[in-house]
């Protein structure tokens, strides 16, 4: 891994670099800072900066509960909004025919 720097200001490289060897070590922002030198909070706010940036172009899941025999056979309605501003409505559909159109907007966006 490449050293980190503890200079006043990172560049959204630096930032993202950080945030990415801090999330896979496992460790707490603050035992991750410690170790390497840094100040939690810079982590933490890269980290919300990050996640906030990539908001738009992520998929949100909302729970659904089907009814009836099998979900197969099951015939439900469903609005799915993409990332990307799409919105389609399926006015019949099982739930595996919902799922795969989730997952055709989600890779769109």
């Amino acid at each position: 891994m490449q050293q980190l720097r503890n200079s006043r200001y990172w560049s959204e490289a630096e930032g993202r670099r950080a945030v990415e060897a801090w999330r896979r070590s496992g460790e707490s922002a603050a035992a991750f800072a410690k170790r390497h030198g840094l100040r939690a909070t810079r982590l933490s706010y890269w980290a919300k900066r990050i996640d906030e940036s990539g908001a738009e172009n992520r998929v949100h899941f909302v729970r659904a509960l089907v009814t009836g025999p099998t979900a197969e056979a099951t015939v439900v309605s469903a609005v799915i909004r993409g990332a990307n501003g799409v919105t389609i409505e399926l006015a019949s559909a099982t739930a595996a025919q919902v799922a795969e159109v989730a997952l055709a907007v989600g890779r769109s966006s």
